[in-house]
């Protein structure tokens, strides 16, 4: 931890007489930077910079500054005095900037949010977007967040209702851009899919929708319309009208899939009932389902379904079930 040199009453009254002998402005611009740097260091140790960065930029700072002990050693003078006070000051000082430094560190160290498997998340951002999440779903934005910027990034599943602004609303997700100024829409992009597939529908207003190394190829989707990327579909594929009410069951508590490989389904319910789902042969695993089921009472009745309808059936594990073929 970056120790600070203890000073006793003589040594604040010797500094208390120094600042009275400096010029007004003089004196008014080192109170001010020092008060200052106080409220900064405070609001950032609060916020956990840890002794190690400290060190860093302490021992930098000394460095810059050609800092040496040795100055608070000096005879008693009156010459002396003001010299040992003034390597105080220049102590303090110091502090002061490492109080800046390990604030600016925390500053532009990203707000990250992971929702537990097994629950959902709805929240209000500063900039009075809201916000609701699925589970196991990861989120990060900037400290500066609805101040400098409207960037978030999102692994995971998230409906957005953005707040109108002049400044854009960007949010990222597997190297998919979806841009906005106020509208609604439904991001689905988690990174373990097998083709890193991001999903946009949109329930209302304009946005556009583009990869992140090919924005030239942007389109623009309104109400009711979705478009994707993936690995594989490096563009975004033409807009076309969706049922918004598959893209959002999720918010209901209801499970919807069109087409989707039950690896991705099982992802799903691994998430949704924070259990672990294995199978037995990676051909399980490449089986397309499409279905609905509305607030499914719990994920054995789902695997049941699916294992009927696949030919499948499962057992249970000391972490969850595993999926065979009869």
């Amino acid at each position: 931890m970056a120790k600070m040199k203890k000073h006793t009453d003589d040594d604040s009254r010797e500094i208390s007489e120094f600042f009275r002998e400096l010029p007004d402005n003089e004196r008014m611009e080192m109170l001010g930077i020092w008060n200052k740097s106080g409220m900064l260091h405070r609001e950032a140790t609060a916020n956990e910079i840890t002794d190690e960065e400290t060190e860093d930029a302490l021992s930098a700072l000394h460095n810059k500054l050609n800092f040496d002990s040795q100055q608070n050693e000096e005879p008693t003078t009156s010459a002396g005095s003001s010299s040992k006070i003034a390597g105080r000051l220049t102590y303090f000082l110091a502090a002061a900037a490492v109080a800046l430094i390990a604030f600016g560190a925390w500053l532009y160290t990203p707000v990250t949010i992971t929702v537990p498997a097994g629950q959902t998340l709805a929240m209000e951002l500063r900039d009075g977007s809201m916000l609701t999440a699925n589970s196991g779903t990861t989120f990060e934005y900037s400290r500066l967040f609805g101040i400098t910027n409207r960037n978030i990034s999102i692994d995971g599943e998230a409906f957005f209702e953005v707040r109108s602004s002049d400044v854009p609303f960007i949010a990222n997700a597997n190297g998919s851009v979806t841009e906005v100024l106020g509208t609604s829409f439904n991001i689905r992009s988690w990174s373990t899919d097998p083709d890193r597939e991001t999903r946009l529908n949109v329930a209302s207003g304009r946005v556009k929708f583009y990869p992140q190394s090919f924005p030239e190829s942007a389109v623009e989707l309104t109400e009711g319309h979705s478009s994707r990327i993936s690995d594989v579909i490096k563009k975004p594929a033409d807009p076309v009208r969706a049922p918004l009410s598959y893209a959002i069951a999720w918010r209901d508590n209801n499970l919807a899939f069109s087409v989707q490989p039950l690896s991705v389904i099982f992802d799903e319910l691994e998430r949704k009932y924070d259990v672990t789902i294995e199978w037995s042969e990676p051909e399980i695993a490449q089986t397309t389902l499409s279905t609905f089921y509305t607030q499914p009472d719990n994920v054995e009745s789902v695997l049941a379904d699916i294992c009927t309808v696949k030919g499948l059936t499962f057992s249970q594990t000391s972490t969850g079930y595993r999926i065979s073929r009869k």
